[in-house]
């Protein structure tokens, strides 16, 4: 939850950790998805719909063993996704740990709330 911010300090740190948390979802999905049918033509497919068309793949052959070229896809598509959550951890214990120091001087807080 994000607190009102009136410093402008505090919301140039908010808008940073914003367009930073975007770029992170953004690697994983398109996030400028409208629902209509061309959203697919606008942009390219993200490491999800990547994820998702290998296993689409690999459960439409399951009489078959994976080929070598979809094994060196998924080693990618892992490496992608590694990348990509350290990103976010980093964002998460660096960047908002430092911002939740920086709003205390203004009694705010942002809270996360990891789940497993």
């Amino acid at each position: 939850m994000m607190p009102e911010l009136t410093k402008k300090a505090d919301i140039k740190e908010a808008r940073r950790l914003l367009l930073i948390s975007q770029q992170v979802a953004g690697k994983l999905y398109d996030i400028h998805l409208t629902g209509a049918r061309e959203d697919a033509f606008r942009s390219p497919m993200q490491l999800f719909g990547r994820l998702s068309a290998l296993a689409s793949d690999l459960n439409s052959a399951v009489d078959f063993a994976p080929t070598n070229q979809q094994g060196e896809v998924h080693n990618v598509l892992n490496n992608r996704l590694t990348t990509i959550e350290n990103q976010f951890n980093e964002l998460l214990n660096s960047d908002v740990k430092a911002f939740n120091k920086q709003l205390e001087k203004s009694r705010h807080k942002i809270d996360i709330e990891k789940k497993s």
